[in-house]
């Protein structure tokens, strides 16, 4: 588990080394967002945040953001801070709970992975495709459409955590962008693959991708590859993979008999993912989905806040209809709940369309994993050793890092009590944050948690340490493109009970 937060610190970008660095762009952008937290306005007037009996006071805050000049006095820090203090304070509490974390629903949080490789297992078993090409099948595909020109190339790969960030996004990209100015002035490519790639199947021979033809590496590489000449290097780009720089090494034109294998996997890959094409859109067509014409709004206000209690008629509301069952705001709000806040943030500005997209293929692997089950797919041998192999290595992984952050078999000092060392080593954490040192972060293992430990953040607080920070450091506290905040204002938090329109 990568940290979500990254270093909130603007530093100078290291080019000789792996130093990744926040823009500019990002601190602007954040400075007009302010994250809708519960339990805002209650409380004691001196803690920004609960936890668990835990409390994070205004002092603690002024005294750690008051040490960095680097940061803009703003909301969206604070809240990014306590957020972050509250995981850690509910890591350190399910540990002395139970050591060995059999209190975790792995289930919960491991669902992701679960289903996929219950959808992948069912898919093997119903989807048939013959990949077997004869000689003359392969010369008469290849006359009616040529390939064209082989491609070499070598690329960089800066990998990102699976919920990235804009700040970890913004940072790849700016050392990207200082290893690009450094090849453009001459050092060596496999070189800074050998050194930087974080693709271990290629780094080691300086990034070489082979020969490829189109339809054999990620979409996003092959535009940039055919895109390119022989020699030349790509700005940094983005896949789901991470960031990328490419250099085009070769280009030869095909021939049949010179290419036949290459040809051949070419053929064979594009066999499959066109049986796997024609199966989901059998789906689609049978199951006769359909997404509510207010679905893509209510999505937008749960993103916003993933806490809002709702009714249980307002989470059972259909999101999605299909044959045979549906997918409910409920199921929707679940899966939201595992984003990291940036990713929500996103989600709360991005056009219907994409909204639309998104619950179509939530739908979708709804319905395979019910296909799925239905199959008796989940009761197999081998998808129930993978099961426990799953858990098993999280379970160990997880431990290894909270413990190399304290956060595990929690350590007393002489004169401690277990609640004042969490407090120590939460309190620590957060300064190594803001020092750019990227401790784990552990978003995803307290889902679960804040379902059922208390916690809260008080808005009132945050405005409070704001006006303390004001006085300190001389920052202003208004957020940029001209929207200004009232410091003596309650904030309002928007109805999302009333904008789904179920009470």
């Amino acid at each position: 588990m990568v940290s979500t937060f990254s270093t909130l610190n603007e530093q100078n970008n290291n080019t000789q080394g792996k130093t990744v660095t926040t823009s500019k762009k990002t601190i602007a952008t954040l400075s007009t967002i302010l994250i809708l937290m519960i339990g805002c306005s209650g409380g004691d007037k001196n803690v920004v945040a609960t936890a668990a009996g835990h409390d994070l006071t205004i002092d603690q805050v002024v005294e750690m953001l008051a040490r960095q000049n680097t940061l803009p006095n703003q909301a969206i820090v604070i809240e990014t801070l306590a957020d972050y203090w509250i995981d850690y304070t509910l890591m350190g509490e399910l540990s002395l709970e139970d050591s060995t974390l059999a209190n975790l629903d792995l289930n919960l949080i491991l669902r992701q992975e679960l289903e996929e490789e219950l959808v992948n297992r069912y898919l093997e078993s119903v989807i048939q495709f013959d990949t077997v090409f004869s000689e003359e099948q392969l010369q008469q595909a290849w006359n009616e459409a040529p390939p064209a020109d082989s491609v070499r190339a070598a690329h960089i790969l800066l990998a990102l955590p699976e919920t990235a960030t804009e700040f970890e996004i913004d940072s790849l990209f700016d050392l990207g962008s200082g290893l690009k100015g450094r090849l453009d002035r001459g050092e060596s490519f496999g070189s800074m693959a050998q050194l930087y790639s974080d693709d271990t199947g290629n780094s080691s021979v300086g990034g070489d991708l082979g020969f490829f033809l189109p339809g054999m590496l990620m979409p996003e590489l092959e535009e940039v590859a055919y895109n390119l000449q022989v020699g030349q290097t790509s700005e940094p780009f983005i896949s789901p993979s991470g960031i990328h720089l490419l250099r085009v090494t070769d280009r030869r034109a095909m021939d049949f008999q010179s290419s036949v294998s290459q040809f051949r996997q070419m053929m064979v890959e594009r066999t499959i993912n066109q049986a796997y094409s024609d199966f989901l859109n059998d789906i689609v067509q049978s199951k006769d989905i359909r997404i509510s014409i207010e679905s893509s709004s209510i999505v937008r206000e749960l993103a916003r806040n993933t806490e809002a209690g709702l009714s249980s008629s307002a989470l059972n509301r259909s999101l999605v209809d299909y044959a045979d069952g549906s997918f409910t705001v409920q199921e929707g709000l679940d899966f939201l709940r595992t984003l990291g806040r940036d990713l929500l943030d996103q989600l709360a500005d991005v056009p219907e369309e994409t909204l639309d997209q998104l619950l179509m293929d939530l739908t979708q692997s709804r319905i395979l994993v019910e296909l799925a089950i239905d199959e008796e797919i989940h009761t197999s041998e081998g998808y129930v050793a993978h099961q426990d192999s799953l858990f098993v290595n999280f379970l160990d992984m997880l431990k290894m890092e909270a413990d190399a952050v304290g956060l595990w078999l929690l350590s007393t000092e002489d004169g401690e009590t277990t609640k004042q060392a969490l407090d120590r080593i939460t309190l620590q954490l957060i300064r190594e944050l803001l020092a750019g040192r990227n401790p784990p972060s552990f978003q995803q293992i307290t889902v679960g948690a804040r379902r059922r430990l208390d916690w809260s953040v008080n808005d009132q607080a945050v405005l409070a340490t704001l006006e303390r920070l004001d006085e300190l450091q001389g920052f202003s506290t208004e957020p940029s493109n001209g929207s200004v905040i009232d410091p003596t204002s309650t904030p309002q938090q928007e109805n999302i009970t009333d904008s789904i329109g179920v009470n």
